[in-house]
């Protein structure tokens, strides 16, 4: 009896486990897609670091880069490491966990050298669809 007691435990563990993220992605805010969306507790698509063709700087806290030619991304930071920053100042990248995927933002390391070295708090990493790429201001594309 306790042996059968403790598969009914063991199969209900796995279960809510196995239904916690499809209902995290449920109640993503309607138009944003979650999977691309990556915070300090998100997860999803990653991407690499050597296949960063561009970038562009947004406004003080927006980066979009361009990976591989096939896909815009926006890096937000939560200080405003980007406010003297222009989109041809060298941007340094270093991979926080050592290696060269990027899936949430304490994957990466950036700093902008403009005028000295500014280093930046990455705060969210997020994957543009095609129609937000399409609604950015040209200037801003990467």
């Amino acid at each position: 009896m306790k042996l059968i007691t403790l598969a009914a435990l063991i199969g209900a563990a796995a279960l809510s486990g196995a239904a916690g993220p499809a209902s995290q992605a449920a109640s993503a805010p309607p138009g944003v897609d979650a999977a691309a969306t990556y915070t300090s507790t998100g997860a999803g698509k990653c991407f690499y670091r050597r296949d960063m063709r561009n970038h562009t700087v947004g406004d003080a806290h927006t980066l979009y880069i361009d990976v591989a030619g096939r896909e815009v991304w926006k890096i937000g930071m939560s200080n405003s490491c980007l406010a003297s920053a222009v989109s041809s100042d060298p941007i340094i990248l270093r991979n926080q966990t050592g290696g060269q995927s990027v899936c949430k933002p304490i994957d990466l390391d950036i700093a902008v050298a403009a005028g000295g070295v500014s280093h930046c708090i990455v705060s969210s990493i997020t994957r543009l669809t095609p129609a937000e790429v399409a609604a950015l201001p040209k200037r801003m594309r990467p």
